[in-house]
């Protein structure tokens, strides 16, 4: 038998091997509710939003959106 023959295709596991994923926590945290985008100028935007701070409150945070080279940046405050 060659050793290419021993090998196991990738993605595919040896017969009796157990594999386990676990899944990785996003670094993100998930969005919270926020307004509309308002056009500032061309390649900025303002949104309001909100996120939890304590029970039954909430933080308003205003946000700007800029577009610079074809890439996003969120910026708030």
């Amino acid at each position: 038998m060659s050793d290419q023959e021993d090998e196991v295709p990738p993605n595919r596991h040896a017969e009796g091997v157990r594999v386990l994923c676990v899944p990785m926590p996003s670094p993100f945290p998930p969005a919270e509710p926020h307004g509309d985008l308002q056009l500032i100028f061309e390649n900025a935007w303002f949104v309001t939003g909100s996120v939890p701070f304590k029970p039954l409150v909430r933080l308003v945070r205003n946000m700007v959106v800029l577009r610079h080279e074809g890439e996003l940046t969120l910026v708030n405050a």
